[in-house]
């Protein structure tokens, strides 16, 4: 069981979510051939130019993803040259692919390096991607997400109790839900959006001290009566892959 903070919910708030996106991390690098910028331009690769024209290409891609798939594309790019007065030769992207699916992961990568790739060939850069695996995407167990509801009700009423359903974002809890039964639910008592400057806890008790209890319970009904919620739990939990099967996935995104 993993918890996280639920954006803009300053009042205490259980949101139980079902799924999550999984992701796998790029590097991509663009090297061209420096010239002088304005003596001498067609001498040189321009590697920003590649990248940017690789970019676009992903863009124009973004028709094709299917709805259901959640997919997400966000590039930064971290190096786009060295110095003004020259062709740059070094550029670097950094990104992400996420999807709902492990099949929907697989498929857009590749789709995603066909259009980077073509940036390159387009002004004859060369074109390095380097992808490692991310996060797996979330499976939450159903019977568990209930037990835990059943604890947030001694806390919180119906209306602050809320179905999270899918979240865009990914976690390490999407690799360990692949294998065992796994649940991640969301919790307020926080303001501000997440990953930005203005998040801020607004009620201690909500954003830690629930949070912590609502675990605790949820592990005693469990464990009572000789663990059998646990057992049960785990006796009828059909694991998405054996742990050999997660090692090829996590090798075959490795590349």
């Amino acid at each position: 069981m993993m918890v996280h903070s639920l954006k803009n919910s300053p009042k205490p708030t259980v949101s139980i979510g079902k799924s999550s996106n999984g992701f796998v991390a790029k590097t991509i690098q663009y090297i061209g051939k420096v010239a002088h910028a304005a003596e001498a331009p067609d001498e040189g690769v321009n590697a920003l130019n590649a990248a940017m024209l690789g970019l676009m290409g992903v863009n124009a891609l973004r028709e094709t993803f299917r709805d259901e798939d959640y997919i997400r594309f966000h590039p930064i790019i971290t190096k786009g040259g060295d110095v003004v007065n020259s062709v740059p030769d070094d550029v670097r992207i950094e990104s992400y692919v996420r999807a709902r699916t492990i099949d929907a992961m697989a498929k857009t990568n590749r789709k995603v390096d066909r259009a980077l790739k073509a940036g390159g060939d387009a002004v004859g850069a060369k074109t390095v991607i380097k992808t490692i695996p991310g996060y797996l995407p979330l499976e939450c167990c159903a019977k568990l997400n209930d037990i835990y509801k059943s604890n947030c009700k001694e806390f919180l009423p119906e209306k602050s109790i809320l179905d999270g359903g899918h979240f865009f974002a990914s976690t390490d809890m999407g690799d360990i839900s692949q294998l065992i039964p796994s649940i991640h639910p969301y919790v307020g008592g926080v303001s501000g959006n997440l990953h930005s400057k203005e998040f801020n806890v607004e009620d201690y008790r909500a954003a830690c001290i629930l949070p912590a209890k609502l675990f605790a319970m949820t592990v005693i009904d469990l464990l009572v009566n000789g663990a059998e919620k646990g057992k049960d739990i785990v006796k009828n939990f059909k694991p998405k892959f054996s742990k050999e099967e997660y090692l090829k996935v996590m090798d075959e995104f490795n590349n």
